[in-house]
């Protein structure tokens, strides 16, 4: 029982916390002097139903209650999206550039798009191109209003957004 409560310790995926969590439970029930069959698999019944319980609570709150979609993911992405590139905007026309915040976003922004192309394709997303197209020049065009200036300014390619 002892082995297991310090082993969970060690574990980060909720299976396996969870394995170690009822071998520990299932230890306390033998130490109460349930060492039969029947005392420790009424403990094992319990815990199974509160397992299930849990299972049906949780897919009532997930698909009933709150239900995520796919529709909606993207337009939380779309707007994450948006204001990653309104922020590489205002970071090309401010005063002093920090490269990395600026690759930084650069790479954030090209994860996000794959992800809103792969789930604007899927959800059959009719203006989606347009504002892709927008949401590239807008940072294109704020990169470059201001490079020839700075001597200092990280090299922008249109492959970075691609």
């Amino acid at each position: 029982m002892m082995l297991s409560g310090y082993l969970s310790f060690y574990f980060t995926d909720y299976a396996e916390v969870f394995t170690c969590s009822t071998v520990g439970a299932m230890g306390g029930a033998v130490f109460m002097s349930a060492f039969g069959f029947r005392a420790v698999s009424g403990v094992f019944l319990i815990r199974l139903g509160y397992i299930l319980a849990g299972a049906v609570i949780a897919y009532a709150a997930n698909c009933l209650i709150l239900p995520f979609n796919r529709a909606k993911a993207t337009r939380q992405l779309w707007k994450k999206y948006k204001a990653f590139t309104d922020l590489l905007t205002n970071l090309c026309h401010s005063a002093s550039v920090d490269s990395q915040l600026y690759y930084n976003l650069v790479i954030q922004a090209h994860m996000q798009e794959e992800k809103l192309v792969q789930n604007a394709s899927l959800e059959q997303w009719e203006d989606f191109p347009r504002l892709l197209k927008q949401c590239r020049s807008q940072v294109r065009n704020a990169h470059r209003s201001l490079i020839a200036e700075r001597i200092d300014a990280p090299v922008f390619e249109s492959e970075h957004l691609l």
